[in-house]
């Protein structure tokens, strides 16, 4: 799979570790979903995860359910290098200067609003 949009869900021990934090949830039933995780203190041995009122075993994390830091879709901007193209001194200026946001050449984003547009799209 191209490293670009390559999926890596968090491991478990990551997963408890991040109460208070926004999570992409792929349930085995095809649910997705971004989700808070809210580690239940009457859990102390963090055997629940808990996402608003839906709790999921960590026991069958990997299972029937997996978590995610980002969308999986998620760009990584510095595997992205730029092409021999890209590379040449002043065109990509030249071209954002003329309203063109990507690589005439590659389709790389060339400006922070490029990256966020080619985001906003694979995220559907």
């Amino acid at each position: 799979m191209d490293k670009i949009l390559e999926m890596k869900p968090l491991t478990l021990e990551e997963l408890q570790k991040m109460n208070g934090q926004p999570v992409f949830v792929i349930t085995k039933d095809g649910k997705k979903f971004w989700a808070l995780v809210n580690m239940n203190s009457v859990y102390a041995d963090n055997t629940r995860v808990f996402f608003f009122d839906s709790p999921y075993s960590c026991k069958k994390y990997g299972e029937i359910w997996l978590a995610y830091a980002y969308h999986p879709t998620h760009i990584e901007r510095e595997n992205w290098k730029p092409c021999k193209i890209c590379k040449i001194k002043g065109l990509s200026e030249a071209w954002i200067l003329q309203k063109k946001k990507f690589c005439q050449h590659c389709g790389r984003p060339l400006t922070e609003e490029a990256w966020e547009e080619l985001e906003r799209r694979f995220r559907g």
